[in-house]
């Protein structure tokens, strides 16, 4: 019978700390263990600690929150893994879309990292925290200043990590010297990655760096950097492993490669570890190397499942943030419940305002669209219906505007998808600026929007819809800087529909005749 130390725990959970970035799944592994076997509160609190970092890896917000709710009461008495924990909640909040509760945890870790005096806790703070900043010029300044603090105390991986993100912001920002920077930048975090074992930051470095390459006319330095990226594929966890196939094959695309690029993303395909988000966005560049290569049937094959996947991928997207937003409550209210001995009346209080703020952000979560932050597809869907059934009960007109972005393809090949999500991003508040309270503003689905103008006759949501076409073309596009931007757009109504459907099909019919007759102009259906 094999025989255990009767107190493993610290040792573990130490090697586990340890093996964090390094080995992901041998970490998982050691603080399950530490989980089953655990003699003491704070050793089992920190092994959930490590499973909640592991299932963020994962995305599965749920289950994250749900390690931490179960971990935060065992940690009272240890403040270092407090603050871990916190920092690993105001990630996730931040992820899921909790953006208040993401900042009350990024401050009461650094509370504790100050209390301390923890530089390392401190410095991990700054770097995890910059990516909720506003611009990217803030961004990238957060992460100059982490790196800063990482190397005060000495925090190789840290630095790592910080290099590496910080040389992806500034590769994206544009400016050659700025990528000549990011280009050192991940050549630094490679070598020191190699250094200390940590394989997958080593491998995507070395990637980003073939990317500034490329960005920088050096063509076989590039190509230089591909191989060694690409010997290291086999040594990367499979989740890193995904990530770098896809930039292996944006590198092959980018050198002219395309049928190279294709039968990566043709092998990553046919792994079962492969998540649904990841397969949109596998199907996404694999259409972009059929392209290229000239086989546009095979390039439309992709194209067409990755929009059919896309859907459902932001539907199961919806619902485990509305999960992890529950879980999140409810790992709130267990902190509201320890401290109700200190001060019940304001507990009960804050339980119900909590409540009420969950509530509203899980219903918020469900029906908004992440990119744009107008309303998605599924609450048009709803408040069609109902605005159908109110129109025709009361005799009233309910109108519909149909708008499409002109050549919005044009804007992510010439400028990238950040900036097409940009640009949707500003369509959307933009539209939300100049609509009514009463009216329904959409994303139907890709650069399609669509809105539902309820008491509105024809000639009214006419003029609106040709207010907003000249708002567009008027708008300075700053931010993205992708040029002119310009919509189309079908108007109908719907007193002379006889159901939902027909008053889409109309409005449909109007903005496929608004771009036939040259893009840039408003159609009413007859």
């Amino acid at each position: 019978m094999p025989v255990h130390s009767q107190h493993p725990e610290p040792s573990a959970i130490d090697e586990a700390w340890r093996l964090r970035n390094r080995d992901p799944e041998a970490s998982a592994a050691l603080a399950e263990q530490v989980v089953r076997q655990a003699a003491t509160e704070p050793a089992a609190g920190r092994a959930r600690v490590l499973l909640a970092m592991s299932q963020y890896r994962c995305a599965d917000y749920a289950q994250v929150l749900e390690h931490l709710h179960t971990a935060l009461p065992e940690l009272a008495d240890d403040p270092l893994w407090l603050g871990r924990a916190y920092l690993v909640l105001a990630n996730t909040s931040r992820e899921i879309g909790a953006v208040e509760q993401s900042a009350e945890y990024f401050v009461r870790t650094t509370e504790l990292a100050l209390s301390l005096g923890d530089g390392q806790l401190e410095a991990m703070v700054v770097h995890d925290q910059a990516e909720s900043r506003g611009t990217l010029e803030d961004v990238i300044a957060g992460y100059r200043e982490a790196l800063r603090l990482l190397a005060g105390v000495g925090d190789t991986e840290g630095q790592c990590f910080a290099e590496y993100n910080l040389a992806w912001y500034l590769r994206r920002h544009g400016a050659a010297e700025e990528r000549r920077e990011a280009y050192q930048l991940s050549g630094t975090a490679a070598r020191r990655a190699a250094g200390l074992g940590v394989v997958d930051i080593e491998a995507l470095s070395i990637a980003l760096g073939a990317q500034c390459l490329i960005d920088l006319g050096d063509v076989e330095g590039a190509r230089r950097e591909l191989e060694a990226a690409t010997t290291l594929l086999r040594r990367t966890d499979r989740s890193t492993s995904i990530l770098l196939t896809v930039d292996l094959a944006e590198l092959h695309l980018a050198l002219g490669e395309p049928l190279a690029a294709a039968s990566l993303l043709a092998d990553l395909l046919g792994w079962d570890e492969l998540t649904e988000p990841q397969r949109v966005l596998v199907l996404e560049v694999l259409s972009r190397c059929h392209a290229a290569a000239g086989d546009h049937a095979a390039a439309y094959q992709a194209l067409r499942e990755h929009v059919d996947r896309r859907q459902s991928v932001q539907d199961a997207l919806g619902r485990n943030r509305a999960n992890a937003l529950e879980v999140l409550h409810r790992a709130r209210r267990a902190e509201r419940e320890a401290a109700r001995a200190r001060d019940r009346v304001r507990t009960l209080s804050a339980t119900l305002e909590d409540l009420q703020d969950a509530t509203q952000l899980m219903w918020e979560s469900s029906v908004r669209d992440v990119t744009t932050g107008v309303y998605n597809r599924r609450y048009f869907d709803e408040q069609l219906a109902q605005l159908s059934a109110d129109a025709a009960e009361r005799g009233e007109p309910l109108s519909l505007v149909l708008l499409d972005i002109d050549h919005f393809k044009v804007v992510n090949d010439s400028f990238g998808h950040l900036v097409g999500d940009q640009v949707l991003a500003d369509l959307g508040a933009l539209l939300r600026r100049h609509a009514r309270p009463s009216d329904v503003v959409t994303r139907y689905g890709g650069e399609e929007f669509a809105i539902l103008q309820p008491r509105t006759p024809l000639p009214v949501a006419e003029a609106f819809a040709e207010r907003l076409r000249e708002a567009v073309a008027d708008y300075r596009w700053t931010a993205a800087d992708p040029g002119r931007v310009t919509i189309s757009a079908g108007v109908a109504s719907a007193l002379d529909r006889t159901d939902d459907r027909s008053l889409i099909r109309a409005a449909d019919r109007a903005l496929y005749d608004a771009k036939a007759a040259g893009r840039n102009r408003v159609a009413a259906a007859s």
